[in-house]
């Protein structure tokens, strides 16, 4: 069963609604595709699911989801990167 697929017609509050829903399910091939789906989702909404995601029983899901939290710190990283550089360039 492809998840995001799936998605792509529906609103963004459907597809949320859906993830979270299919976090709940007891089949772990569709939790990974959830934990995959979250990639597309912005941080305020998705922060939710991975920390579910965290605690479940499955470690393939855990690790997943620990993954994804690390791809997102580094795209932040940058950012605190270019505000040091500014503080710098004030001095």
């Amino acid at each position: 069963m492809a998840i995001m697929p799936s998605l792509s017609a529906l609103g963004e509050k459907a597809d949320l609604d859906i993830l979270r829903r299919a976090l709940k399910a007891t089949d772990p091939d569709i939790k990974i595709q959830v934990v995959s789906a979250i990639e597309e989702i912005p941080e305020p909404q998705a922060r939710e699911m991975l920390e579910l995601c965290l605690v479940d029983q499955n470690p393939v899901i855990r690790v997943k989801a620990a993954a994804q939290i690390l791809k997102r710190f580094q795209r932040m990283r940058p950012t605190v990167q270019q505000k040091k550089q500014k503080r710098q360039r004030k001095q």
